[in-house]
Parts: structure tokens; sequence; C-alpha cells
């Protein structure tokens, strides 16, 4: 049996709040119509999915499976409807993008207004992710294409495109020790450093690097955005890394130096992530042939 939305969403609101009694206000339920129902979905799938108590509801590891699974069918209910409504005003597809923050801050967007120009009639849908979570939403469909520094592996089932190149920098105040035109990673990591958060692709290079060399990054703090990380590091508070592009922009309002990586790795690639091509729709194809025609275009980054 496959539950109707309203209990999946009475469901999310009750582990949500941790009480039948407020989910069921949130839906506009009586308690009993709502406890009812909740006890008929765990009926329905055959196993408990929530833990009752004096002090609330809490969900099983069962329920935890269902919470996942319910959140993901919503979103995906509230995509098709926002899908619809784009057709409904003349649309003739939508195309979904996740992207790290490194290709936002590139060509990215001026590649995608190119795009718009050529098929209008295709709405672009962009959302920044972390690489895994952009790779993630392609496997299950929540995305069309991701804009990712992930690499083909041997079981995802994904096709892997080279998009651009990114090249890594580090930023520190203008008093630093460290304030030359150039160095290496390994002359970095005696200084404090403004991380971004740990599951990004770039503290996870960083990390990767570091114990290469035998070193550990010394993180004094992290952060969500660039823009943050570049604050940070102006205020005297660390070494920072990100790439050129975004870099060069803070530069020409805040109180930064650039120092350009030695690092052979500082150069990094960008991909584009699809499922088999050849069975890709027409408006996703259209987009990764855009994307594809200016990816050779020399920008030093």
């Amino acid at each position: 049996m496959i539950p109707d939305l309203r209990t999946l969403v009475l469901f999310i609101d009750t582990v949500e709040a941790g009480s039948i009694t407020r989910a069921a206000k949130a839906s506009n339920m009586v308690v009993s119509a709502a406890s009812r129902r909740l006890a008929l979905l765990e009926e329905s799938v055959g196993t408990p999915l929530l833990i009752r108590g004096a002090r609330g509801v809490a969900a099983t590891p069962a329920g935890e499976a269902m919470l996942f699974h319910a959140r993901s069918l919503l979103r995906q209910v509230g995509q098709m409807n926002l899908d619809l409504q784009d057709h409904a005003r003349g649309m003739r597809g939508i195309v979904r993008i996740y992207a790290v923050a490194s290709a936002l801050s590139r060509q990215l967007p001026t590649d995608l207004r190119r795009y718009s120009e050529l098929y209008p009639e295709v709405g672009v849908q962009l959302e920044e992710k972390h690489s895994f979570e952009a790779v993630a939403a392609v496997q299950l469909g929540l995305a069309d294409v991701a804009v990712t520094f992930s690499t083909a592996s041997e079981d995802d089932g994904l096709t892997y495109l080279p998009y651009k190149t990114s090249q890594l920098v580090a930023i520190v105040d203008l008093s630093h020790g460290a304030a030359h035109d150039a160095c290496s990673l390994s002359d970095l990591l005696d200084y404090d450093l403004i991380g971004l958060e740990s599951n990004t692709a770039l503290m996870a290079l960083l990390e990767r690097e570091a114990r290469s060399l035998e070193k550990t990054v010394r993180l004094r703090t992290q952060v969500k955005s660039f823009y943050v990380l570049a604050r940070l590091v102006e205020a005297r508070l660390g070494v920072g890394f990100m790439p050129l592009d975004a870099a060069t922009s803070f530069a020409k309002d805040m109180q930064i130096r650039i120092i350009h990586l030695t690092d052979s790795w500082a150069i990094r690639q960008l991909h584009l992530c699809v499922q088999t091509v050849p069975l890709l729709p027409a408006h996703t194809a259209n987009l990764v042939e855009v994307l594809g025609s200016y990816r050779e275009q020399p920008s030093g980054v």
C-alpha cells in the first residue's frame, strides 16, 4: 500500500515536532484522527514507525527510513507541481542544475544565460550544492545536471564530461607573514586556516594533500561561504583557500592578498555529470551541448 500524501505530511510533522498533538494541529486534524491515520500507516508497512512515550514520540529505525523517503517523495511532488505550472505558462521544459560554489563563481552563470537565450522556452532551475549532493541528486533524478569536481566511479552509472578548470589560490591579509606572490600548500600549513564546511570537495582536497605531506590542517574556524571566509581572512584570523575568480572579485573591495599555489593539484577539473547521454531529454542534451561548447575557453582559472 502506498500512503497518501496527507498521511506522509502528518508523519513528517509528527517526527519533527515530537508530538502527535502538535502535528495534528498543523494538519487541521483532531488528535484521534491523526493517531488513527498513523496507526494505519504502521499497519500498512508492517512495522512500528514511532516510539510513543509520555514525553512525546520519536521515530524508530524503520521510521527514520520512512522519514527519508517521505521527504524525498514530497520534494519530487513539489517539483512536479512547479514543472507543470511552468508548462501552463508556456514553458516546454525545465532543466535542473546542481552546482558547486566554485562553478557559480566562474563562468557558469554566463553560460546559462547563453543557454536561456538559445532556448527561451526552457526554464532553468539552479541550486548550489556540495559535490556529493549534486551527484546523488542526478542519480536520484532530482537534478538533470551536476557541475562538480567529482569524477566517475565504476558503480554510479553516470556520465562525466569535462567542463572547465578551476585554479585554487590562497588568500591572506596584507600584513600576513605568508603574503607572497606564490608558495606551496606546505608553506601555509604552519598557519591557522579558515575553512569551508567539512563535507566540501575543497576541504577534502586540502586535508588529503596535507596528509600526503604528513602535516595537519590547523582549522581555526569553518564557514559556509567564500564571502564570509574572505572577511575572516581580512580580519587577520587565518589563511583561506578559494577559486581565483572569487578571490579576484573579493580583493577589489577587501584588504587581502592572493597567493598562487605552486602545487600541480591546485588546477582542478570541473565536470558535467549527467545520466547516460543517449537517453537524455532534449532540453538536458541541449544544455550539455551549450556548456560543452564553452569548456575550452582560456581564462587562467
